[in-house]
């Protein structure tokens, strides 16, 4: 999904994102292998949660009803709506 943040279109796994304190943004230019630097670039280099694209999004915790992996900051499941177990 994209947002926009900042005049840029962000690609996000959800418009809560823009909210959250784990947002960074950064550009994605293309393939990176370490020790080789770039090995293939995007025709247009995007905006992107670099906390998702490098690490994945951080886990606050599953919820017990449906055993979905919920992110930082919220506190019902954002699939079913029961509380989440922190």
């Amino acid at each position: 999904m994209n947002i926009k943040h900042d005049g840029q279109s962000v690609d996000v796994k959800d418009a809560r994102c823009a909210t959250r304190s784990c947002l960074r943004v950064g550009v994605d230019h293309g393939v990176f292998a370490a020790g080789r630097g770039y090995t293939r670039y995007h025709d247009q280099p995007r905006f992107v949660c670099m906390t998702r694209h490098l690490h994945g999004c951080p886990q606050a915790g599953v919820c017990e009803a449906c055993r979905s992996v919920c992110v930082e900051g919220v506190t019902h499941c954002e699939h079913c709506g029961q509380q989440v177990a922190a």
